[in-house]
């Protein structure tokens, strides 16, 4: 996230029917907001990464849990579309 480099703690990733995707975004986003995490602007670095696939990008910051990343992906041949959560501690 912000400071540099840094593997991330865990990460999950799974695949949702065009159909369910913009509904698990939501909850997802919920969820962060429940859990005290804060929208942060995505960096650039992440942009020009995923600028290819990414239908939706969006980080989460926290003082006490540190940041998560979430990416929408339609990649081609897929079974439906990539949904990934990442977290840095």
């Amino acid at each position: 996230m912000g400071d540099g480099n840094k593997l991330p703690q865990s990460q999950v990733t799974f695949y949702v029917s065009h159909a369910d995707a913009e509904p698990t975004w939501r909850t997802l986003q919920r969820y962060l907001d429940e859990q005290g995490f804060a929208q942060a602007a995505v960096a650039d670095r992440s942009r020009a990464q995923s600028a290819s696939t990414a239908l939706k990008e969006a980080e989460y910051t926290s003082t006490a849990d540190g940041g998560v990343a979430m990416m929408l992906s339609d990649l081609p041949g897929a079974p439906g579309l990539r949904i990934s959560v990442i977290h840095f501690d």
